[in-house]
């Protein structure tokens, strides 16, 4: 396929042979590799780009930028790399062997605290060909984290997996049973629903919710939960409920009506 054959709708044309070899990359092929490859394949058969988008998910830009790259380094990039269009990334590079699943799996069963028996889980999921938000969302690390792990544990082996981690700052801190007090005694009293929010998820962290539990009860993101808890150690309840718009008290405020 070569830009300067576009047919008169202006659309690259394939020769026959392109087609075959696409469609046998196709068939042989999976995950992101198939999924690329489908994007060429609907191509050659002259389908729409707003066909090829709701078939596959890709956006037009990116559609492009899979054609161009065809066009100029021919099928084995589309099949081998996880092609970004930002950067290269060698095929093997969350792929894990027999002996590394096995140390995993090992380490998974013999690990002594819970949080560590989460990193190895997650890096069996990836192993096992989850993709990172699958394995965020069945171990409850960020995506970032995983990577991190990932590089963790290629870096030192399983017992960087062991090793001690600092936890977030949200975690470290504990709520006494006056401050359990002092926060229910100010939702009692603010009216305004986003000052209650923050009290609300303040009272969840009290019982023992976890950040992302607080999050989906409260509708908040996870980040502006422990931000919450952060501020409320470190400045004290008068910060949760002052009225940003005002620069008020809101509990005051709510005094007086």
């Amino acid at each position: 396929m070569k830009p300067t054959r576009a047919n008169r709708t202006g659309r690259y044309a394939f020769t026959a042979e392109e087609k075959a070899k696409i469609d046998a990359a196709y068939q042989a092929a999976s995950g992101l590799a198939r999924r690329r490859l489908e994007v060429l394949r609907l191509y050659a058969q002259g389908e729409t780009y707003a066909y090829i988008i709701k078939t596959t998910a890709y956006s037009e830009t990116t559609i492009l930028k899979i054609l161009r790259r065809y066009d100029e380094d021919g099928l084995d990039p589309i099949c081998d790399e996880p092609y970004t269009g930002k950067r290269k990334y060698p095929a093997t590079r969350f792929e894990f062997t027999a002996a590394e699943i096995a140390e995993l799996k090992e380490g998974c069963k013999k690990a002594a605290k819970p949080h560590v028996a989460r990193r190895f889980k997650a890096l069996l999921l990836r192993s096992e060909g989850k993709t990172l938000a699958e394995v965020a969302t069945a171990t409850g690390f960020t995506e970032t984290n995983i990577i991190y792990l990932v590089k963790k544990y290629r870096e030192g082996g399983t017992a960087a997996l062991v090793g001690k981690s600092r936890p977030p700052i949200a975690f470290r801190y504990k709520f006494t049973q006056a401050q359990k007090a002092e926060i229910a005694e100010a939702r009692k009293t603010v009216t305004l629903k986003r000052i209650a929010k923050r009290l609300d998820a303040l009272l969840l962290r009290t019982e023992g919710k976890t950040v992302e539990q607080i999050a989906s009860e409260v509708g908040l993101h996870p980040m502006t939960v422990m931000t919450l808890i952060r501020k409320y150690q470190e400045q004290g309840i008068g910060s949760i409920i002052a009225n940003r718009k005002t620069g008020k008290n809101s509990q005051k405020l709510s005094e007086r009506k």
